[in-house]
């Protein structure tokens, strides 16, 4: 099987094609193509002679060129030009070329396919033109040496990018980014600062994992969402700022953040039917003091701040209408909770909230919720925060293991 670059002639989409083959079925719109037809009309749109087979040898590099495809470099060479004949740089076409430190890519290129340049362990620099419009996944992973680069102004995803380069330190997001995909900069452990452009609209998941010298971050106005496990494991990470436009927060998007003091989740983030603050999300942080839900978050997720043993006091507001299990277990420094909280068994396990404040609570009397007085004969309402006093109310003993009534 030989696969080549092919272009379907219905609906126009790139693909790679099995060129040993007659007829194939679009992997983007299920239609019937003839091989032949979809392989020279991608070499039409991108002015490519077909009949062309280059193969380039000499000043201690070997290229192997098809029709404007870079296939393999076998050479030895450091530093290395691509020609100017090359219009798309093969998958893994220069994968694992252990001893390459410099590339210049020439202003032909249009494409560079998956791990174009994966494994290559010493490149420290590489000239992206802007005649660049697609980078696949993967292409730069495992570049240890990789510290700095600029990308082209024309791409507008980064998907699987820089996985596992951890030599990287700094890098520009051109205007044109609209997607910082899963694993975009994964375990880039040596990456300290970033910025995003106004472009950006979704941080995806895993985009920033792993970034354990990220010390911050600025999310721009633009992101809307963002992904699960994004800023997991920044164990540097102090601060970060969400901005109104985002409107939800995916699961472990920040847990294990352990330097993490301070965050604010702004009115927006809010859902219909999908978890807003999603499960995991802050757990682990052990550092966040603080925090604040602003009105129109409805609900929390599982273990949502779970093991935030520095949280000393949080406020639920009256948006929220569900909280998932152990939303605040462990949360050993917990201790004023203000909020309109429906049901308490699980959520506060294990933090001096659910062992010291409430029995008191119960036993004065006082609103659970607030602690505040009952006024009222036939139905009590708190005087503070205007809840009732539930008729049947069950509070777990964390050193019985029993439920019992209050």
């Amino acid at each position: 099987m030989r696969l080549v670059s092919a272009k379907c002639p219905n609906c126009g989409a790139n693909f790679k094609i099995d060129s040993t083959k007659d007829a194939v079925i679009c992997e983007y719109c299920g239609s019937a193509i003839i091989v032949e037809k979809a392989i020279n009309n991608y070499n039409v749109t991108n002015n490519i002679n077909a009949g062309v087979v280059n193969i380039y040898t000499g000043n201690g590099a070997d290229f192997v060129i098809r029709a404007g495809s870079l296939e393999k470099y076998n050479g030895s060479s450091s530093d290395v030009i691509v020609p100017d004949e090359v219009y798309i740089i093969s998958t893994s076409s220069f994968s694992g070329c252990r001893g390459l430190k410099s590339v210049k890519i020439s202003g032909s290129v249009n494409t560079i396919e998956n791990s174009a340049f994966a494994n290559c362990i010493s490149l420290e620099n590489i000239t992206i033109p802007n005649s660049v419009t697609s980078i696949g996944s993967k292409v730069f992973e495992f570049c240890n040496s990789l510290k700095s680069i600029s990308l082209p102004t024309s791409i507008k995803c980064i998907d699987f990018l820089f996985e596992n380069c951890y030599g990287l330190t700094n890098i520009s997001i051109p205007s044109s980014v609209t997607l910082i995909g899963k694993n975009a900069f994964k375990n880039c452990k040596n990456l300290k600062n970033i910025t995003m452009p106004n472009s950006v609209t979704s941080i995806g998941n895993n985009a920033f994992s792993g970034c354990t010298n990220l010390t911050s971050i600025t999310i721009p106005n633009s992101v809307t969402s963002i992904g699960n496990n994004a800023f997991s494991g920044c164990t540097n990470l102090t601060s970060i700022t969400i901005p109104n436009s985002v409107t939800s927060i995916g699961n472990y998007a920040f847990s294990g953040c352990i330097n993490l003091k301070n965050i604010t989740i702004p009115d927006s983030v809010t859902s219909n039917n999908v978890t807003s603050i999603g499960n995991n999300t802050f757990s682990g942080c052990t550092n966040l003091t603080s925090i604040t839900i602003l009105n129109s978050v409805t609900s929390i997720g599982d273990y949502a701040f779970s093991g935030c043993t520095n949280l000393t006091s949080i406020t639920i507001p009256k948006s929220v209408t569900s909280i998932g299990d152990y939303a605040f277990s462990g949360c050993s420094s917990l201790s004023n909770v203000n909020g309109n909280i429906k049901n308490f068994i699980g959520l506060f396990h294990n933090t001096p909230f659910y062992k010291d404040i409430l029995p008191k609570r119960a036993s004065a009397g006082l609103c659970l919720y607030c602690g505040n007085k009952y006024k009222g004969l036939i139905k009590k309402i708190c005087t503070n925060c205007g809840e009732a006093k539930p008729k049947d109310y069950y509070l777990y003993e964390p050193e019985t293991s029993y439920l019992i009534e209050l």
